[in-house]
């Protein structure tokens, strides 16, 4: 598990979280895009089994450079 924000400059960074259910397969990666006021997260998981017991959930937390980021951030 990593730490997002230990060590952090908050006086030029912020950070920003998401979370959701990925159906049945856990994601392995994420990544968070910034365009214009919208932010949008990607998520990597592998393929889903035919069978699903159990929906998964992803929470990630990004550290984004505050000159980065739009005035009013939108997730979509």
């Amino acid at each position: 598990m990593v730490r997002a924000g230990r060590g952090a400059d908050f006086s030029r960074s912020v950070l920003v979280g998401w979370t959701a259910t990925t159906g049945c397969s856990a994601a392995t990666a994420a990544a968070l895009d910034v365009v214009g006021d919208r932010l949008a997260v990607r998520i990597r998981q592998p393929r889903q089994p035919p069978e699903c017991f159990a929906v998964s959930r992803v929470a990630a937390v990004f550290e984004v450079p505050k000159q980065r980021m739009p005035e009013r951030p939108v997730f979509g």
